[in-house]
């Protein structure tokens, strides 16, 4: 029972705003939860069963309800009850807990009817790549999530960098989507705990993933799209010569070791030239505050002149193989294993 409520427990809200969002619903066979935004659902446990039907459907507070199993005694047998008065009991061992029902309308989704299999695996790779580069605010809605596109690759952009994945799983008769970033992340979530998806739906207005015991993620799509031009938008990797090898595993060392002694903690900036890496001084730099740089060694050939934000450059280098430096102050194509590509910006 306790993988069960776990499995679902990442579709439900953090607030009681609305707060039927914060429990679980079941329905007989199924346990569903949702936060308004995306859906999970699952086949329900049978022994011990919680109750509520097809008929009679109940909500259940999750976080509650997680608490009561993570105490259970090692061990301990669970028995499930419904009370006199309309409470749900937990008993295990010594240990009991009542919890409220609920007979709430849930506003739940319907199981996908459409689904076809796909390369679980390489969708969650590809959503893995991509989720890094994701927007946080939003200015552009459509950067807030992940661009799914029928010729198979997956886009993302923070508006700093974008980023191109190839995915073999994404079918070529479906339209381009935006799913939430919530999804992406209760995708790799599930996967971690329980493998790849088998299956998706997708459609213009939803995307649902399935795994091979049922259990369903659903999400409603972005509805602000990405521009019509996005997969050019990011050209492919130049085939002049770039930092890679040696020069670029000594670029990721030197971004790592100089950055916390930027003048500017909040925003540092990373400075390159021939003599090595850097922090930059920025606006607020004042004469004797805090600064560091690792020296290109005797005889190597430092750097491509350029600043740029550290945390933008640190996201870069971990998926990249390929930095075409020499391209600052425009903006800068990288290239990644199986054919990732992308673009960043520098500081000017």
């Amino acid at each position: 029972m306790l993988e069960k409520v776990e499995l679902v427990s990442g579709a439900t809200a953090s607030k009681d705003i609305v707060p039927v969002l914060t429990h679980v619903n079941v329905q007989g066979e199924y346990l569903q939860a949702t936060d308004g935004r995306i859906t999970c659902c699952t086949p329900a446990p049978t022994d011990p069963a919680l109750p509520g039907t097809p008929e009679r459907p109940v909500n259940v507070p999750c976080k509650k309800l997680l608490q009561a199993l993570r105490k259970a005694p090692k061990g301990a047998t669970i028995k499930v009850s419904e009370t006199q008065d309309g409470r749900l009991q937990l008993q295990a061992g010594r240990l009991r807990v009542r919890l409220p029902l609920s007979e709430e309308a849930f506003p739940g989704q319907d199981a996908p009817t459409a689904a076809v299999g796909i390369d679980g695996e390489a969708l969650v790779q590809a959503l893995q790549l991509a989720r890094p580069f994701v927007a946080e605010d939003g200015s552009k809605p459509w950067a807030t999530g992940v661009l799914m596109h029928p010729s198979g690759v997956v886009m993302a952009t923070n508006n700093v960098t974008i980023v191109r994945v190839p995915c073999t799983a994404l079918q070529a008769d479906r339209p381009p989507v935006t799913v939430p970033v919530q999804w992406v992340d209760e995708v790799l979530r599930l996967q971690r705990l329980y493998g790849a998806p088998v299956a998706i739906e997708w459609g213009e207005a939803h995307v649902v993933a399935v795994w091979q015991d049922g259990t369903w993620l659903h999400a409603a799509t972005v509805a602000e799209a990405w521009p019509d031009t996005a997969v050019s938008m990011v050209p492919d990797a130049p085939e002049d010569p770039a930092t890679e090898g040696e020069p670029l595993a000594d670029l990721r060392q030197a971004v790592a070791l100089v950055t916390p002694f930027s003048p500017d903690e909040k925003a540092p900036v990373v400075e390159l030239s021939e003599r090595g890496a850097a922090t930059a001084q920025g606006e607020g730099y004042a004469a004797g505050t805090t600064e560091a740089e690792l020296v290109t060694p005797e005889g190597g050939a430092g750097y491509p002149p350029g600043r740029y934000r550290a945390e933008v450059l640190d996201r870069v280098l971990a998926l990249a193989d390929r930095v075409w430096l020499d391209r600052y102050p425009q903006p800068i194509p990288f290239a990644g294993p199986d054919g990732v590509v992308g673009l960043f910006v520098g500081v000017r």
